[in-house]
């Protein structure tokens, strides 16, 4: 791995989200502002940190699949559509108060956003918005979770309920112990659920499949960013105990610069770039070349030949 800090110019060491447009920038949120980064620089993007004159503390990223990116900040949300900047506050029905926990697009456009008292809105393509709770079909306690599946049906997660949002009520499909939950979308359909520890597929119809089980390093596990690469493999990032690689032989610990991982994304190239609450930046990539010494089981450093 790599990692990007403020020595190297980055203007914090918190990621709060991540994602790459088509025009290649990587969008990094960081809790005083958003940045566009290259590769090479960081760019401030100064309209969006202060479109809506509310605060610049960065709270969730989303891209849309029209390229427009969705940035939750506290005090509103602010949507950026090439040079074109648009805040939503409070004024068109937001709460006043409440911080942002997860933001999702589903099939037909809409915004689905959940906070973290438990308030859940959908923002349509026409700016319009509507609150749901617990008469909607949502659990009444815990903080929603949101994600899309690659038809665009829209998933939930809340207080260990797991389900889909269906003419206009949210059903129920799967119920687990009410750990920590997050979601990502599965490329053969449905999702991908790290609950607590447990890493599963699940899709409507299908019996749930366990992937891996995570290891509690540190503490137990509180996960807090997941996604499937192109290659099948499912990583999942953590509240204390780091990044792991999930695939049919397990799950394995990789290393980055920080043990508090806040968000995940895959480029163009397939890097996986890892978002962390005081590490900075980090890029991952396969290892090219790797060093056997004695921490693998090698019984001594000097060696004369080999074949």
């Amino acid at each position: 791995f790599r990692a990007w800090t403020a020595e190297d110019g980055r203007p914090e060491n918190t990621v709060v989200r991540l994602a790459q447009t088509s025009d290649g920038f990587l969008w990094v949120a960081r809790q005083g502002g958003v940045v566009r980064f290259d590769g090479v620089h960081f760019e401030p993007f100064e309209a969006a940190t202060t479109a809506g004159y509310i605060s610049s503390t960065m709270r969730v990223l989303n891209l849309d699949r029209d390229g427009r990116v969705w940035i939750a900040k506290e005090g509103g949300i602010v949507c950026v559509d090439g040079t074109q900047v648009r805040s939503f506050t409070a004024k068109d029905g937001l709460p006043h108060f409440e911080g942002q926990r997860s933001m999702a697009e589903d099939g037909e456009g809409n915004l689905w956003i959940s906070y973290t008292r438990g308030s859940v809105l959908r923002l349509d393509k026409s700016g319009q918005v509507k609150y749901f709770d617990s008469k909607d079909g949502l659990p009444a306690a815990g903080v929603c979770v949101f994600t899309s599946d690659r038809n665009g049906q829209l998933w939930f997660a809340k207080n260990g309920r797991i389900g889909v949002f269906r003419d206009g009520q949210f059903v129920t499909l799967l119920k687990l112990p009410p750990h920590f939950t997050c979601l990502a979308p599965a490329r053969t359909g449905g999702i991908w659920i790290c609950s607590g520890s447990e890493v599963m597929k699940f899709n409507e119809g299908s019996a749930l499949f366990t992937l891996a089980e995570l290891p509690a390093v540190k503490s137990p596990n509180e996960p807090t960013a997941m996604l499937e690469d192109r290659e099948g493999a499912v990583w999942t990032g953590t509240a204390a105990n780091g990044l792991f690689r999930c695939d049919t032989n397990g799950a394995a610990s990789v290393e980055v610069s920080y043990a508090v991982i806040s968000s995940l994304a895959e480029d163009r190239e397939g890097n996986i770039w890892v978002g962390t609450r005081g590490g900075g930046l980090n890029r991952v990539q396969h290892r090219v070349v790797s060093l056997i010494g004695e921490a693998a089981g090698l019984p001594f450093e000097g060696v004369q030949s080999v074949c």
